[in-house]
C-alpha cells in the first residue's frame, strides 16, 4: 500500500494514515500499516529513533529488565573484537545479552550514563553515536565511545552491532 497517496505533514506519516480509494479518503490506524507489502517492518524512522533513545536510557538506571523487554525474542547483540581475547566480543543471544547486562550493572556504583550524541536512520536501521560515563564500585572512571547499529522489528530491538574500545573495557574492568 502506498501511504504517500494520502496527505502528510512535511513528508512525515502521522499516527493515522489516509489513502485514496477512488471515491474518497479511507482513514486507517497505524497498526493497519505495521507491515509493508514485503512483510517488513514499516515503522517510521522517527519511531525507530525514539525506540533506540528509550532503550539507551535503560543503561543509566541499570534497568536490565527494560533492556531485555525492549528486544525481540530472537535478538542478537554483536560486539567488535576477538572473542578469545575479549569475553564481551562476538555474537550473543538475547539470553546471553541479558546475563551480560546484569553482570555489567553490578560493576557500576550508579548506572552507565549512555548519552546518544547522534542518530541516523533508514528503514528499520538506526545508527547511533554514543558516549558513556560511569564510576565503578572500585572508584575507577569508565568513559567510552560507541558506534551502534540497531535493527528494529515490530517496535523492538532485533539486532545490535556495537563498535567500542574493548582495550579500555579491559583496562577498567580487567
Amino acid at each position: 500500500m502506498n501511504q504517500s497517496a494520502g496527505p502528510t505533514t512535511a513528508g512525515i506519516r502521522s499516527r493515522s494514515c489516509r489513502r485514496r480509494n477512488g471515491t474518497g479518503w479511507l482513514i486507517a490506524s497505524r497498526e493497519a500499516f505495521s507491515r509493508n507489502n514485503n512483510g517488513e517492518n514499516d515503522m517510521s524512522v522517527e519511531d525507530n529513533k525514539r525506540i533506540v533513545r528509550e532503550f539507551c536510557n535503560h543503561f543509566k538506571t541499570s534497568n536490565a529488565d527494560g533492556l531485555i523487554d525492549g528486544m525481540t525474542e530472537d535478538a542478537t547483540w554483536w560486539v567488535n573484537g576477538k572473542p578469545h581475547l575479549f569475553p564481551s566480543a562476538g555474537t550473543k543471544t538475547k539470553t546471553e545479552a541479558a546475563s551480560m547486562f546484569r553482570n555489567m550493572f553490578t560493576a557500576y556504583s550508579n548506572g552507565l550514563d549512555m548519552k546518544v550524541i547522534n542518530l541516523i536512520g533508514e528503514g528499520d536501521s538506526i545508527a547511533a553515536e554514543a558516549r558513556s560515563q560511569a564510576t565503578t564500585k572500585s572508584g575507577k572512571i569508565y568513559e567510552n565511545e560507541y558506534f551502534i547499529l540497531f535493527k528494529i522489528h515490530d517496535g523492538k530491538i532485533a539486532s545490535v552491532r556495537e563498535y567500542t574500545d574493548l582495550m579500555h573495557v579491559q583496562e577498567t574492568f580487567g
